[in-house]
């Protein structure tokens, strides 16, 4: 378990699986705005991050065009207790 970070970014969670990173940011909002995905939009290319997910207070779950995952919070516990994959 690891975080990411440059001068003007940081992404909050990092978990490695495999050879691989699954990316997620925590956001204390019901609505996103652009800024709230700004990191891990700039993460998008570094090497092994497989998914990408924004965990946030809303009550939809979508994947954007750029295949950044939002979920609610209440689904994304959900999701932990029975193993993120």
């Amino acid at each position: 378990m690891y975080y990411w970070s440059t001068d003007t970014t940081e992404v909050d969670l990092l978990l490695s699986r495999d050879n691989s990173f699954i990316a997620i940011e925590f956001k204390a909002s019901r609505r996103l705005r652009p800024e709230h995905l700004k990191a891990l939009r700039s993460i998008k290319e570094l090497k092994g991050v497989t998914r990408r997910i924004v965990v946030y207070e809303g009550e939809r779950t979508f994947i954007d065009d750029e295949g950044l995952e939002l979920i609610p919070v209440g689904m994304f516990l959900d999701i932990l207790a029975r193993g993120l994959k």
